[in-house]
Formats: structure tokens, C-alpha cells, sequence
């Protein structure tokens, strides 16, 4: 692909080398099409998408039967997926509800949770961030990938679990949801990722785009890149050329908030954090600082919550679309307080809503570790 994609009188034209099209079939063509107006179609400049392969317009003509359209924005559970106690929990409306049919995980010391945007499957890491952990919808618990200072997993629609492993020459790793049908755990390669280093990785609900926040050196930088995949939905690696996002915080840790917008932060136990809501069409706004920030979660739906987490407390910020001023949170049950600080909130999936000022949620009596 170019460089850059040139923009003419509405048109983006996204010209990609012949190779991308050996033994494609129309519906990979037509996911790849999709994938890209899912990429550009947000820049106010661009109203229609053309795809070529070496200068030559792609022939998109053929709709086969089974290609179905993405769904932009889904909605989708009203939950968030955390860790207390060696169990896998739910997080709704103020209430911590165990997970049911899922093993004791306690053997394991799990953090940094996430859940499947379809099906009951999770995955998490063990204590040392050196083992990736997944569970299948009959509660079976699976090591899929090894590694040193794993990144906190990511789930997409497609039923494939990303991390990274920065220790790696290829960091990237994604997971089947069965290997027998699939294969094993694999690596991503990715040629402009060389010599960076991985700090975060969120795979957009729709699951054909990737959010990275990669370093090189001193520059760290937010990136956006289409995931490319076979005519099986295998993943086999990002677009040549990513989109960069400039957040006017500093930045160590990026999500999806919705399909076109992200947030953004560097967390620290110590400091105080400034994340901002980034758009890819209408700018940004920024948060109010919150002391000791360690993670954040976004909800979905029309009104709801983006949670927030200390060493000490779980934070929210509770507003309605299009909303200036916060709203009032409902009153929420108070979970019972643990000894050991030792849960870990991750979002079920990403949502939007609009951001108003942080209000301490509860001080339930464990925390939010920094992924």
C-alpha cells in the first residue's frame, strides 16, 4: 500500500500491492472493502472508498450470500469481567456476581481479565504476566501462549484472543477458541512494528481493527491499523500503513470507547492521571485529573458509566450522550470488603457515552492492578 492514501474529490483511494489478492475470494474482498470504509469513512474529507490493487480498480461486483454486513457500534451486555479472590466475576450496576461455571482460578494468581464480545469465554494472565490463560464456554481452563510480561488480553468477535509479548521477535500472539479447528496460538508479523515495543493492544468489537500504543525510544505513539485476515477469518497480520492518533496527554495505555472513538491515559500508582476521549471526526476532551490511576473501562450503551481504578477505590464517570454536565449515578450496593486488594476490572467490551466528572463508585476493598 502507499504511503499515504490519496483523497480526490470525496474518494480515498487505498491502492494495495497484487500479493494481498493471491487466492482471495469475493468475500474477502468484500470484508476488506468493509474494513477499510470502517478505517476512513469517519475523516470529513472522505465520502466514498475505491480499493486497487497496483493502480486497478478491485472488482466488487459479486456480494456472495454470506457476507454480512458489520454492525456499527453494536450494542451489547450491560457488564464488566473482573478477578476477586481467584474467581472470575461480573461487574454490573454496582453489584460483584461470580461467574458461574468457570473452576477456581486462584492457582493461577490471574489478572487482567477480559471476556469474549459474543459467547460465555475468557481469558486472563497468571500473576507473573508470563502465561496466557483461557476459558471456553464449558468452563475449561487452557494455557494458549507463554511469554514475559504479557499484555493484557483482548477478545475479539471472531473468537481469536490477542496479546503481545514484547520479549518476542514477533510480539504480537493471537489464540483460537479451538485449536482443533484453527491450530495453535500463533504469531502476527508485522513489518513496521520492528524495534517498537508493544504497550498496549485492544481489538475493536467488529474485531478488524487494532489499537496500539507503541514506543520507540523516547516517542511513544497511538496507532490504528486494520487486522488482515484469510477467507477463514484467520488473522494473518495489520495493514502496511496505520492510522496515528495524537492524544495531547501522555499516553501509555489506549481503548476502544466506541467504534470511533478511543481513550486514553498513562497510568501511575503515584501520580496524577489525565486520560482523554478521542474521536476520529470531532476532536477530543479531556478528563479531570484522577490521582493514582491504574485502569480504566469503558461501558457500553446509551448511559453508562467509564470506570476508573486506584490502589484504593473504583471511580466512575456517569453522563448522558451528548451531555455537558454530569448526571446523578444511581445509588449502588456496596460489594463486601475483602482483605486482600486483589481484583482486576477489565471491560466485557468497549461503549461510549459522554464523560462528566469522577465520582468515587464504592471502596469495595479490593483494586484495580494496573495491566
Amino acid at each position: 500500500m502507499r504511503p499515504a492514501v490519496p483523497v480526490k474529490d470525496g474518494t480515498a483511494t487505498v491502492d494495495l500491492n497484487a500479493e494481498t489478492f493471491v487466492d482471495s475470494t469475493d468475500l474477502a474482498k468484500q470484508l476488506m472493502q468493509q474494513q477499510l470504509v470502517a478505517s476512513l469513512d469517519e475523516l470529513t474529507s472522505v465520502e466514498r472508498v475505491q480499493m486497487q490493487s497496483e493502480e486497478a480498480d478491485v472488482n466488487l461486483e459479486q456480494v456472495p450470500p454470506e457476507f454480512e454486513k458489520a454492525e456499527r457500534n453494536p450494542s451489547t451486555p450491560d457488564t464488566l469481567i473482573g478477578i476477586d479472590e481467584g474467581s472470575l466475576v461480573y461487574v454490573k450496576g454496582g453489584s460483584v456476581i461470580p461467574v458461574g461455571g468457570v473452576p477456581d482460578l486462584s492457582e493461577y494468581s490471574p489478572r487482567d481479565s477480559a471476556m469474549s464480545p459474543v459467547g460465555n469465554r475468557y481469558a486472563f494472565l497468571n500473576g507473573k504476566r508470563s502465561a496466557l490463560m483461557t476459558v471456553d464456554e464449558n468452563g475449561r481452563v487452557r494455557q494458549v501462549a507463554t511469554g514475559t510480561n504479557l499484555l493484557r488480553p483482548s477478545m475479539d468477535v471472531a473468537g481469536w484472543t490477542w496479546t503481545a509479548d514484547n520479549s518476542a521477535k514477533t510480539p504480537i500472539l493471537v489464540a483460537p477458541a479451538d485449536p482443533a479447528v484453527s491450530g495453535e496460538t500463533r504469531p502476527i508479523s508485522v513489518d513496521w512494528l520492528k524495534g517498537q515495543q508493544v504497550q498496549s493492544l485492544r481489538i475493536s468489537r467488529d474485531g478488524a481493527r487494532a489499537l496500539l500504543v507503541v514506543r520507540d525510544g523516547s516517542q511513544t505513539r497511538v496507532l490504528v491499523s486494520g487486522v488482515v485476515r484469510d477467507a477463514d477469518g484467520v488473522p494473518r497480520g495489520l495493514s502496511e500503513h496505520p492510522m496515528e492518533i495524537f492524544p495531547s496527554v501522555p499516553v501509555n495505555t489506549a481503548l476502544w470507547n466506541s467504534d470511533q472513538s478511543i481513550i486514553v491515559a498513562r497510568f501511575s500508582r503515584t501520580e496524577s492521571v489525565e486520560a482523554e476521549l478521542l474521536t476520529f471526526s470531532s476532536g477530543s476532551e479531556p478528563f479531570s485529573p484522577l490521582l493514582g490511576m491504574v485502569s480504566l473501562a469503558a461501558g457500553p450503551g446509551d448511559r453508562r458509566p467509564v470506570y476508573a481504578g486506584t490502589p484504593e477505590d473504583l471511580h466512575t464517570r456517569w453522563a448522558t450522550p451528548g451531555a455537558s454536565s454530569m448526571t446523578s449515578p444511581p445509588t449502588c450496593p456496596t460489594p463486601a470488603n475483602h482483605p486482600q486488594p486483589a481484583a482486576v476490572l477489565a471491560p466485557a467490551v468497549p461503549g461510549q457515552c459522554t464523560l462528566a466528572p469522577w465520582v468515587p463508585r464504592w471502596r469495595p476493598g479490593w483494586t484495580v492492578p494496573c495491566p
